[in-house]
């Protein structure tokens, strides 16, 4: 047999033994090819506040595939939420940095510094970030140690590389729940008190404490809440209510998070099958 031929029996013989690895096209688009979404694609396409809530188990974030440019934080509710509580001029690249990227051992480091008045401490990565600075003002201490918690349970809640998952400790995030109502019940400022309110719902999320969030959220984010962690806390009730299978009742709190993120009411929740659930009659009794 001559190479030519073997080589193409070859080939062939493999795609017909992996017939999933083929992919056909087709003259119109299937709006659930290679992920689920939540929301049609169809209306995903021409309104990008849906990209959020596309569904796949393939990626960290949702928005992974749509990088073709860097994301803005102009608008970002919470950048703009703790530029105002240290100070509105704070560029907002500084303050993106410094929340969102800085780790544990850096916010840590900052607290050591504060309570050991060894200015010399500060971290040098940090030294030109306005928001840095602000934060390590004393006054703004209980602040910092909020990130430093927050940043302590970020391993739990993101699914980190296939080759080293941490798998959430029950008995551990039970005592961060704990952890988190303290300081909850003894913050000095409202800005803090939602902040400590919002993680002990997110924790009780991937503690699989599922009416314990849904609880916890209707107890402290009430219609006049204003804060920017609001849409995020009932987005981790919306999430709970899905997993106890109140699709319907599921449905209608995601919509209300886009109400208070974009103010978008949408009437139709798309699950993982495809299926269409329609929330009307909630908003009827609701509205």
């Amino acid at each position: 047999m001559s190479w030519k031929i073997y080589i193409t029996a070859f080939v062939s013989s493999l795609f017909i033994a992996f017939p999933q690895n083929l992919i056909g096209c087709g003259d119109t688009e299937d709006p659930y090819d290679y992920f689920t979404s939540f929301f049609s694609k169809g209306n995903a396409d021409s309104e990008k506040i849906y990209e959020p809530f596309y569904y796949t188990s393939l990626l960290d974030f949702y928005d992974d595939w749509m990088n073709e440019k860097p994301p803005s934080y102009e608008k970002d509710k919470v950048i703009e939420e703790w530029k105002n509580y240290c100070n509105a001029s704070i560029k907002t690249d500084d303050a993106v940095s410094f929340i969102y990227t800085s780790y544990k051992e850096t916010i840590d480091s900052m607290l050591l510094m504060q309570t050991s008045n060894n200015r010399q401490s500060f971290p040098s990565s940090l030294s030109g970030n306005s928001m840095a600075k602000c934060m390590s003002e004393d006054k703004n201490r209980e602040a910092l140690r909020y990130l430093s918690f927050a940043k302590k349970i970020e391993v739990f809640c993101s699914s980190g590389d296939w080759e080293s998952l941490i798998r959430p400790d029950s008995n551990k995030l039970n005592q961060y729940i704990l952890e988190a109502d303290k300081a909850f019940q003894s913050a000095s400022t409202p800005f803090l008190k939602n902040k400590y309110a919002f993680q002990k719902c997110k924790i009780a999320f991937y503690n699989n404490r599922f009416g314990d969030c849904i609880q916890w959220y209707n107890e402290y984010f009430k219609s006049d809440n204003t804060s920017a962690v609001h849409a995020l806390a009932l987005s981790y009730k919306a999430g709970s209510l899905f997993r106890l299978g109140k699709n319907a009742e599921a449905a209608y709190d995601f919509s209300r998070a886009f109400v208070l993120l974009n103010n978008n009411k949408k009437r139709y929740f798309w699950v993982s099958s495809g299926q269409r659930i329609s929330v009307t009659p909630i908003c009827k009794k609701v509205f």
